[in-house]
């Protein structure tokens, strides 16, 4: 049974998108080119929409800068900095206390599974809700830039 799960679950997340295309009203405040990017890790413009191999490792892993964390974790390379796209993107797998959002990137990443925050991006709203993590479920003191 313990094999034919693993098989299963390995299908259903091969089958899944690594990223979203979801598509905005004209009147949303950002609609740029129509759509919104949604996507674990990382999704720059040369990125956006491909279904290369390097495309999903981006969408997947962001870009490991090849350092490491004081807790061994890697420490990713802030893409959302050099972004130039009109298409905004949410995007998570980078903690931080706090969402941000910078050059049309948004990280709802805030830490929840260390104790933070989980934060939901809502975009018929073009908003935010957050609420405080009931426990630290990661069993690790990670202080979140």
């Amino acid at each position: 049974q313990g094999e034919s799960l693993r098989e299963a679950s390995l299908r259903l997340l091969e089958a899944t998108p690594h990223q979203v295309r979801l598509p905005l009203p004209n009147d949303h405040p950002r609609a740029a080119d129509g759509y919104m990017t949604v996507v674990h890790g990382a999704a720059p413009v040369h990125h956006q929409d491909e279904v290369t191999s390097n495309s999903f490792s981006r969408a997947i892993f962001g870009y490991p800068t090849g350092d490491a964390t004081a807790d061994g974790g890697l420490v990713r390379a802030d893409w959302a900095a050099e972004y130039t796209g009109s298409r905004t993107v949410v995007h998570g797998h980078t903690p931080m206390a706090i969402a941000r959002e910078k050059n049309g990137v948004i990280c709802i990443d805030t830490g929840c599974v260390f104790g933070g925050h989980l934060t939901l991006y809502q975009v018929d709203k073009d908003d935010m809700i957050v609420v405080p993590a009931a426990a630290n479920y990661s069993g690790k003191n990670k202080n979140l830039p």
